[in-house]
């Protein structure tokens, strides 16, 4: 894959996130609080599994098709929020290296990821690459 299209490419989740009856009937946007209603439709994010306006679930990741007829990956939506951790999960050990302390620290915090040591940035982006399989989804 080229460069150019490295950075297009869309990040993959593992599975899709279960829908829960609070996530259908919540009454406002999980991130902005706007409420739902005629004007503003609820959208579902496919990994943290809340409900958000169209603002703010707006990205797409693939995810394998659950019709075992129609073998491959699907486009569906996710959030803002998401989309960001997402991506980091895609990252090759360089783009890993390239991203602020912080950033990198708030990942391993989202997923739970307990680095072996952390003395140094490197041992941070190790531990992000150790809990990788090999399509690089999460375990």
């Amino acid at each position: 894959m080229a460069a150019a299209d490295a950075s297009r490419a869309l990040p993959l989740l593992s599975s899709l996130a279960p829908r829960t009856d609070t996530a259908n009937n919540a009454p406002r946007c999980h991130r902005c609080s706007r409420e739902f209603g005629i004007m503003t439709r609820r959208k579902f994010c496919n990994h943290c599994g809340f409900t958000y306006c169209g603002s703010c679930c707006d990205h797409q990741a693939l995810c394998p098709r659950t019709d075992s007829n129609r073998p491959g990956y699907e486009t569906v939506l996710v959030c803002t929020y998401c989309i960001e951790v997402l991506s980091i999960t895609a990252s090759g050990k360089s783009q890993l290296r390239d991203m602020p302390v912080a950033k990198l620290r708030m990942y391993l915090d989202a997923y739970g990821i307990k680095p072996r040591i952390a003395v140094e940035k490197d041992d941070l982006v190790e531990a992000i690459i150790d809990a990788r399989v090999w399509h690089v989804c999460l375990r």
